[in-house]
C-alpha cells in the first residue's frame, strides 16, 4: 500500500516536470505570434563608454544604465539593499537584449531550416497538401 502510494506520487511529479520541460523547450521557442522585441539603440559611443570607465565586456547596449548604476553603488559603498531601482532598470535591459538575442536567433535558425515550429493548440504554418484532401473526403 505505502510503496504503491509513493510510486503515484513520483509518476505525478515526473508527469508535472516533463509538461514543464515542454513549455520550457528552447528548440520550439516563443509562440508564433509573440511580438518582436525591439532593438534597444546604442546610446553611448565607445570613447564615452572608456572616458566612463565601463570594462569592455560590458559595453553593450545597456551600458547608458551602468553608469548611473556604479555611481549610485560607489556613493553607498556597494550595500546590496541600496540601488535597487537602477539595478533594476539596468538588469531588465540586460534581459530584454538576451530575449532579442535569442528571438533573433531562432528565426535566422528557422529561416536556414526551413522549418516552423507549431505552438501546442495550434496548427502548423503550412498544411501539407495531402492532409487537407484526405479531410475533406
Amino acid at each position: 500500500g505505502e510503496e504503491r502510494c509513493e510510486a503515484k506520487s513520483v509518476a505525478r511529479r515526473r508527469t508535472r516536470l516533463s509538461k514543464a520541460m515542454i513549455d520550457l523547450n528552447p528548440v520550439r521557442g516563443p509562440p508564433e505570434d509573440a511580438d518582436p522585441i525591439p532593438e534597444q539603440p546604442m546610446v553611448l559611443t565607445k570613447e564615452e563608454m572608456i572616458r566612463a570607465g565601463i570594462p569592455p565586456h560590458l559595453r553593450d547596449n545597456c551600458a547608458h544604465l551602468l553608469i548611473p548604476l556604479n555611481k549610485c553603488r560607489r556613493e553607498t559603498w556597494y550595500a546590496p539593499w541600496k540601488c535597487t531601482a537602477p539595478r533594476a532598470e539596468y538588469a531588465k535591459c540586460l534581459h530584454y537584449d538576451y530575449m532579442r538575442r535569442v528571438q533573433v536567433a531562432r528565426k535566422r535558425r528557422d529561416e536556414k531550416l526551413g522549418v516552423s515550429f507549431p505552438v501546442e493548440g495550434k496548427p502548423p504554418k503550412e498544411m501539407p497538401s495531402s492532409a487537407s484532401s484526405e479531410d475533406s473526403s
